[in-house]
């Protein structure tokens, strides 16, 4: 049991001497543009048929297309420094909570005033790993890598002060990749410019948002033109803190 003991104690003072970790934590607002042709094409539907026609209501507003998405997401992660060059391999776990909102607002058949709000989220978990050159001594650290994230396509809506009703929840899958500069601004803190952009190939239909808000045209719309991917560009500030170098 001792020898056992002095062999593992042996085997991790090896480990540590020759390399040593670095973990990262980071929080990071976003913008993102997407492409979701599908989702404005229900949301221009919606305007379309609220013009005044028989038995239909009178926009004072229209609803606005969404294409532009704010969040604010999260990082943690391990890198392994090499002894081959000035860099290593960080492998990490992050999320990003993409969401956007819109509304319209105008009379409806009985020329009561009434608001609509339509809400779209596009949140994921991503596994990503990169390489990287650089760190504290140098002030600057310079990334670039990939990640396959798990992604969960949600809408909501509600009349007027009511609750949000979710009305549809779709998972898909998409690839990212990035190009991550970061530049220390005191020991273990550094803040950096992360663009990326995330292929999503499978498309999305937002047929339950269209029978919510549309229930007299839904079923004359065509799948294919209330779908779209959801592949968008997003430049996040990263905010790091990072322990374990030397």
């Amino acid at each position: 049991m001792k020898k056992a003991i002095l062999v593992a104690s042996f085997l991790i003072f090896s480990i540590q001497s020759k390399a040593q970790l670095m973990f990262v934590a980071s929080f990071n607002p976003s913008i993102s543009v997407g492409q979701y042709k599908g989702l404005n094409n229900v949301i221009d539907r919606y305007n379309q048929t609220r013009q005044g026609q028989a038995g239909a209501a009178v926009l004072s507003r229209s609803m606005r297309n969404i294409n532009i998405m704010s969040s604010l997401g999260w990082r943690i992660g391990v890198g392994i420094p090499s002894d081959e060059f000035n860099g290593g391999v960080f492998f990490s776990l992050t999320r990003a909570g993409r969401r956007a909102s819109t509304y319209a607002q105008g009379k409806d058949i009985n020329g009561t005033y009434y608001q609509r709000d339509v809400r779209f989220t596009a949140n994921s978990l991503n596994l990503e790993g990169s390489f990287f050159y650089g760190g504290r001594d140098e002030g600057m650290m310079l990334s670039l890598g990939g990640s396959m994230d798990f992604i969960s396509h949600k809408t909501y809506t509600r009349l007027n002060d009511a609750a949000y009703k979710e009305v549809m929840d779709e998972l898909n899958v998409g690839i990212s990749f990035f190009v991550q500069g970061d530049l220390y601004v005191y020991e273990n803190i550094s803040v950096g410019l992360r663009p990326t952009y995330q292929w999503i190939p499978i498309t999305t239909a937002y047929t339950e948002l269209n029978e919510a808000i549309n229930p007299a045209t839904a079923q004359f719309d065509n799948k294919e033109d209330i779908s779209s991917t959801g592949s968008n560009f997003t430049l996040s500030l990263m905010l790091n803190f990072t322990i374990g170098e030397d």
